[in-house]
């Protein structure tokens, strides 16, 4: 990951580069310890890249300001990016923190399902 790394992701806020990742990964390790991610498929094309993933967890740590509710969960991501050199310059990396929060019973399923 390049030094210049800037993220695009729906958690914004924190720094970019290798020490915004780093904060991200605790984030996710400090609420799902036993946190597994899944590459489904994966897209190399020059220096553009895109991978679709699961991630599969049990929440044991605060998320997102909730405590912990011992629930698992099991949900889709993407993740489109651009290197340089052979380093990550930028990428666009959603995750559905919706099912996530649907999962862990703190937001009510959708009645449109």
């Amino acid at each position: 990951m390049s030094p210049d790394h800037f993220a695009h992701n729906a958690f914004g806020g924190g720094p970019n580069g290798p020490q915004g990742l780093k904060l991200l990964i605790v984030i996710f390790r400090t609420a799902f310890p036993d946190l597994h991610c899944i590459v489904e498929d994966e897209i190399r094309e020059g220096d553009n890249f895109s991978a679709r993933l699961t991630l599969r967890g049990t929440q044991q740590g605060p998320f997102m300001g909730n405590p912990p509710t011992g629930k698992q969960v099991s949900v889709p991501g993407l993740i489109f990016g651009r290197t340089v050199d052979g380093k990550v310059v930028e990428d666009w990396t959603l995750i559905d923190q919706l099912g996530i929060l649907v999962q862990l019973g703190l937001v009510p399923p959708s009645s449109a399902n």
